[in-house]
């Protein structure tokens, strides 16, 4: 877990493109509910076509519920 996490914080620092929505997934399978959402933001205003996604990528179930989450999802799915 210690190392994913510092292998996201080494791609971030890149100054390279890193895709927002694949970023966040991996923050949310660390348990960081906050980063991951921050990059789902992230990803929203470049908008991300990833986005269309957030309902049915089986790496999210685990979040969709979370009213953030939710709340997002309606704005880029409506």
């Amino acid at each position: 877990t210690a190392a994913a996490g510092e292998l996201l914080e080494t791609l971030e620092s890149s100054g390279g493109y890193v895709p927002a929505y694949e970023i966040a997934k991996a923050r949310f399978a660390l348990g960081q509910h906050e980063r991951a959402m921050a990059s789902l933001e992230r990803a929203y205003a470049e908008r991300s076509h990833s986005l269309v996604f957030l309902r049915v990528d089986p790496q999210l179930t685990a979040v969709r519920d979370a009213p953030d989450f939710a709340a997002l999802a309606d704005r880029v799915l409506k």
